[in-house]
């Protein structure tokens, strides 16, 4: 098995990349924030063939990824970026699987976690900056999350 742990000082230079891209700074503001990489193969929806539990183990891994991170209480901006294998890409969804379903399960784990503490919980997140992409060799597949608690 992979172990895709990496340091503090690998984690920084791949967050530092991703918040490079993003059309808008977050540098500016001073508020708690919470980043943290999730590896794994991201699902959408619930499967009727196949791996059918695989989409309960991407939550379970979601839920168990982020139950020690700290907990938003306040309102707060959100990034995420999903990496997704090359088969998430198939011809007839060039584009790959759909944002929203994605950023849904994800939003589902967090409830369990980080929104817990936060009156209606994921209603606790004012604006969202969520992008997908095919994995690479430097980005295997799961997702990068930021929050920033604050406004």
């Amino acid at each position: 098995m992979v172990d895709f742990e990496q340091d503090q000082d690998e984690l920084k230079v791949i967050v530092d990349k991703f918040l490079n891209k993003l059309p808008f700074s977050i540098h500016s503001n001073p508020m708690p924030t919470i980043v943290k990489r999730i590896y794994g193969i991201p699902y959408s929806q619930n499967k009727t063939r196949g791996n059918v539990s695989a989409p309960i183990e991407w939550t379970e891994t979601l839920i168990r990824e982020t139950s020690s991170l700290g907990k938003v209480k306040e309102a707060c901006h959100m990034r995420a970026t999903f990496f997704l294998p090359a088969d998430k890409f198939p011809t007839d969804l060039p584009f790959g699987s759909d944002l929203d379903n994605l950023t849904k399960r994800l939003f589902d784990a967090l409830n369990k976690t980080v929104f817990s503490e936060a009156k209606g919980m994921d209603s606790c997140v004012l604006s969202m900056y969520i992008t997908k992409t095919k994995e690479s060799e430097n980005e295997p597949p799961g997702v990068l999350i930021e929050i920033q608690e604050g406004i």
